[in-house]
């Protein structure tokens, strides 16, 4: 197939089902009625429980009425028979709810009609469930598996708003893909058909519409042979003949003059009479033959099997307009027997109609071969062998060997091993009956025709002559069919009964070989029945619960299996539409999390929870309507957290579609994850024990000064969890800026005993005299925030003190002065929040008279991130308190232990780098706290971008050492480059269009540029092309109007220097 055609394919299933969805949120307008006609009761009770279980989804709009409808009395009246009897059962229902109901009511009511009576014994392991709800290979939108009524529905969904009354009509066991616009149902006259182009042997086994050249119909064949086609004129131009695809679109005359041909509104009664006579009346014969033109009246009517039903049919619709239009692209896929079923797989791969394969949906426990599918399918050993083409749906087993286009379904037995052959298909029915119930199993081959009778040479039975196998296994005729009996496989009773599904492989010797003698005897004793008899026992109930709970195992088992990997969870989460199946998949996550080998896979589950019961908010409620209101999670919290959680599980599951619950749980757990993350490292934090002591002089001023850091490629790879995950790399270079070290702290004892705070730069001070407002530290906006949780870190104001702070000021020794001075715009991306907090915890180590290494300091500002809720990597604080040009990598683990290599301060290389090198202010700010919680939040999800961008940021940090190393800046700039679009993919707002556009201007004279910094940052730093073109950049850059300014730089050999 084309490009071009799969590309209209694609775009006609999205319109199909932008407008279904449309119809659903009731943003447009639907059928008043579907009606779904069924063969009988027990099919009707089917299609019941399959149209309940899409209801409790959310799958059909809330304003149609669906109505089954059987034959009546289970007596086969034919597709236009049913047709009439649907009309009829509308009309019977509008009366029983005390509507009006008259001839004026099919110019208000839009009707779908989706003819679905057949036995299905072609297919019979779909018999079951009927054909329409029988499970396909293949996925929707959303990827959910289809069945044909799915697929059906939603692609005449948009033809509800274009009727503004009348019927729809068409057949429930094929698939139609196609764009619903091209049917025109806005310009409907009378009955229209809808068509397709084919050959002539395709032809053969559909029904043809004749056209004039306006589009009206003047003859209809059906299933003609090329004869028939040549003496109709039937050919086009091309030699195509336009093929019947069922759909046939009544307006409201034309729909009530088929009512009144259902003996409503004084017309003939031509369901009454089709039941007195035993006659059919086909849709697509005695209607459309009627309606056709130049149909001959008295040929038409002679040749019906009830002619005075024929001649009512033809005064009733003859006068009627009759047209059709011819869509393109359409495909067309019947579902009649096993065989075409089977194709459906391989052909929507090979001609590519909008709908992709179910290879593997709700399945796990093994990797199916790429031709075969597993469909809500738990398979417990990952050695399972399924063949080519093959189709598991609905089975629970521990291992199976499965042969090449064969089918397993139904069958949940999770301690069972179970093989079958090539081309066979194995299918477990449910019973509901007076007898035991219980189940029983249908066997026979991809080929075998259940119609034919035992003495026809082409009667098969798991692909071997019937007769053969007959003998073969030692029984008899008597054995499988009783007196007047169909001789038939379809009559034939040949499978088994059993109380329990473990019992069932005891009779798959049937299609594989002979049974032995004690095989045989316990099938002759067994109570059997025949595949008519099963199915009208077939409890339908039970099987929609045998899957969903298949369907809860398989989720459960993929959520598991992720949850170990660094695969994303989230798009299991689009599959939970229930408030069951969210519960059960809520607590398999949080069972998990329980058991949790790591605490970062604890905080990954949290994370996994938190987006579960957002993807559940989002199918029941508008998320901007939604507002969880303010969580507080106590830090004791973590160890109780099944505790914590109780009230808010308690409040959900007693009203599971209150959007504010779901909201409240999905916050809450979202919390649990970055407290998790956090508490992992304040748990590793080096102070604890006693209350440290002043160790200098009254009137010693310790000052802690650090230069700034500018990352070049890496960042982010630093950053908790993913750090101590993964390990991180990291490079950067610390600077002057205009000749200094723009970052100082002075910290010195005063002799009241009070804590004074400052920050000198905005002129704040704060005079302290209660412990309260220093433990409550966690607010990011207060100016002296990382001053008040580093005297808390360092235990001179210990966690949770409370009262006045003299007395631990007393044992302490003194008063304590804390004042900041930071030369740099606020967040300016330097990392200076970082290096203020290295410098805090430097100075007040060397106040409190602690010896502390690089790697200790490190760790502690990693802690005091964390107690601050900002969070954030290590790259800042060891990117200025290590000077000069260098690569900083970790190894996973807890307490990250950097390993740093420098380039030589004389390098030529470096020489080159400063001259070249342009530092600019921009003007913007940013506050990193709700950017780094984006991405760290993307990681504990597994988001694929974040995993693959942080892997790939973390072999730039290593190629950008490799190339100054070697001397090579202009691969350095292009490594910026690299780095600042995968910064971007991290958090797409780094950037906005004053900045894009500055980049632009700017990259003629530049190898690379990047913003700096976590959120972006407010500094632009530049590799220009050389030395002169640097100069001519900062010329060009300092002409530019605003609060932008260039910084004159140098790299700061030494980092953080501490004075006292």
């Amino acid at each position: 197939m084309a490009d071009s055609e799969t590309r209209l394919f694609d775009a006609a299933v999205r319109a199909n089902w932008s407008a279904y969805q449309n119809v659903i949120q009731g943003l447009a307008p639907a059928w008043d009625y579907c009606v779904i006609t069924s063969a009988n009761e027990r099919q009707a009770r089917a299609y019941e429980s399959e149209l309940d279980w899409r209801r409790l989804r959310g799958k059909l709009p809330p304003s149609t009425r669906f109505l089954i409808v059987p034959d009546p009395d289970g007596q086969r009246i034919g597709s236009g028979g049913a047709t009439l009897n649907a009309l009829r059962a509308i009309f019977e229902d509008k009366t029983s709810r005390g509507e009006v109901a008259d001839e004026s009511t099919w110019s208000k009511t839009r009707v779908l009609i989706i003819h679905s009576g057949g036995d299905s014994k072609r297919v019979p392991h779909l018999a079951a469930t009927g054909k329409a709800f029988g499970v396909l290979p293949l996925l929707d939108p959303e990827g959910q598996p289809i069945t044909p009524f799915d697929q059906l529905f939603v692609a005449v969904a948009g033809c509800a708003g274009d009727l503004s009354a009348g019927m729809l009509a068409l057949s429930g066991d094929v698939l139609l893909v196609f764009d619903h616009r091209a049917v025109r149902a806005n310009q409907l006259r009378g009955v229209r058909g809808v068509a397709f182009n084919t050959s002539a042997e395709t032809a053969a086994q559909f029904g043809v519409f004749v056209p004039e050249r306006d589009g009206s119909v003047r003859l209809f064949l059906q299933k003609p042979n090329r004869f028939d086609l040549e003496r109709a004129g039937a050919f086009g131009p091309s030699y195509e003949v336009k093929a019947d695809t069922g759909i046939l679109l009544f307006d409201e005359d034309a729909t009530a003059a088929c009512a009144r041909l259902a003996g409503l509104h004084g017309g003939p009664d031509l369901i009454s009479e089709a039941r007195r006579s035993g006659s059919r009346i086909e849709l697509y014969e005695d209607f459309t033959f009627a309606l056709a033109s130049e149909t001959n009246r008295a040929a038409y009517v002679g040749e019906g099997a009830s002619p005075s039903a024929r001649e009512a049919i033809w005064q009733a619709l003859h006068p009627i307009h009759f047209d059709h239009v011819t869509v393109s692209p359409i495909r067309f896929v019947h579902i009649g027997t096993t065989e075409q079923y089977l194709d459906v797989p391989r052909d929507a791969e090979n001609h590519g109609y909008g709908y992709s394969v179910a290879r593997s949906v709700y399945a796990s426990g093994t990797t199916p071969p790429a031709k075969s599918c597993l469909i809500e399918t738990v398979l417990r050993d990952d050695t399972s062998a399924i063949g080519e083409d093959a189709v598991l749906i609905g089975c629970h087993l521990r291992r199976v060997t499965v042969g090449r286009r064969s089918i397993l379904s139904g069958l949940a037995s999770p301690e069972q091993e179970i093989s079958l052959g090539d081309e066979c298909v194995c299918v477990v029915i449910p019973l509901a009956d007076d007898d035991s119930g219980g189940y029983t199993i249908l066997l026979y081959g991809l080929k075998d025709n259940p119609k034919l009778h035992v003495d026809d040479a082409a009667c098969t039975f798991c692909n071997t002559a019937m007769s053969t196998w007959m003998e073969t296994a030692r029984i008899n005729r008597a054995d499988l069919w009783g007196v007047g009996d169909q001789q038939t496989i379809w009559d034939a009773r040949l499978f088994p009964v059993v109380t329990s599904m473990e019992d069932i492989a005891q009779f798959l010797w049937m299609p594989l070989r002979p049974p032995t003698e004690r095989e045989r005897k316990r099938w002759k004793t067994a109570r059997r029945v025949s595949m008519a008899e099963a199915l009208k026992k077939a409890d339908c109930g039970k099987i929609i619960s045998n899957r969903d709970a298949i369907r809860t195992a398989a989720l459960c088992a993929q959520i598991r299996e992720r949850l170990g990997t660094d695969d994303d969870v989230r798009p299991l989460f689009g599959a939970v539409d229930t408030h069951a199946l969210c519960a059960s998949a809520a607590s398999e996550i949080r069972t998990f999390a329980e058991a949790a080998p790591s605490p970062f896979l604890k905080a990954r589950a949290f994370k996994a929870t938190s987006d579960l019961f957002n993807e559940r908010l989002r199918t029941i409620a508008a998320r901007a309507s939604v507002d969880s209101g303010a969580i507080s999670i106590p830090s004791g919290a973590l160890g109780a957290w099944r505790e914590f959680t109780a009230p808010y599980m308690h409040q959900w599951a007693t009203n599971p579609e209150e959007a504010g619950s779901l909201a409240t749980l999905a916050r809450v757990h979202e919390e649990l994850a970055f407290l998790q993350v956090a508490h992992v490292i304040e748990s590793n934090s080096l102070h604890k024990g006693a209350q440290p002591r002043l160790a200098v002089s009254p009137r010693t001023r310790v000052v802690a000064e650090v230069p700034v850091r500018i990352d070049l490629g890496g960042g982010w790879t630093d950053t908790p969890p993913y750090s101590l995950e993964k390990g991180g790399a990291v490079t950067n270079v610390a600077l002057l800026l205009n000749g200094k070290r723009p970052i100082r702290v002075t910290a010195y004892p005063i002799p009241e005993p009070v804590v004074v705070l400052a920050s000198t730069d905005i002129g704040y001070s704060a005079r302290i005299t209660r412990c309260e407002p220093i433990v409550s530290y966690n607010d990011p906006a207060d100016p002296v925030a990382l001053h008040k949780a580093a005297l808390v870190l360092l235990r001179i104001i210990p966690t949770g003190a409370e009262g006045p702070v003299e007395p631990y000021l007393k044992e302490f020794g003194s008063g304590i002065a804390v004042e900041s001075a930071c030369d740099l715009p606020k967040g300016s991306g330097l990392g200076t929040s970082s290096l203020l907090a290295i410098s805090l915890v430097a100075a007040l180590n060397r106040i409190c008279g602690i010896p502390r290494q690089m790697d200790d300091l490190f760790q502690d500002v990693l802690c005091l991130e964390q107690m601050l809720t900002t969070g954030g990597g290590w790259q800042d604080q060891i990117g200025g308190a290590v000077g000069g040009f260098k690569l900083i990598e970790t190894q996973p683990g807890v307490v990250q232990k950097p390993s740093i290599r420098s380039i030589e301060a004389d390098s030529p290389a470096l020489r080159e780098f400063e001259d070249r090198l342009v530092v600019y202010y921009t003007g913007a700010q940013r506050l990193a706290k709700n950017i780094l919680r984006g991405v760290v939040g993307r990681w504990l999800s597994r988001d694929p971008e974040v995993v693959a961008a942080l892997r790939e940021l973390h072999q730039v940090a290593l190629e950008l050492w490799d190339a100054m190393r070697n001397g090579d800046i202009d691969t350095v700039g292009a490594l910026m480059n690299r780095a600042w679009r995968l910064n971007n993919v991290l958090n797409p707002g780094s950037s906005s269009p004053r900045i894009n556009d500055l980049m632009n201007d700017i990259s003629h004279l530049c190898s690379g540029a990047k913003l700096v910094g976590a959120g972006g940052g407010g500094f632009l730093v530049a590799l220009a092309r050389s030395a002169d073109a640097a100069l001519e950049l900062r010329r060009w850059l300092r002409r530019i109007p605003g609060e932008g300014r260039v910084y004159e730089h140098a790299v700061a050999h030494d980092g953080l220097v501490v004075t006292a």
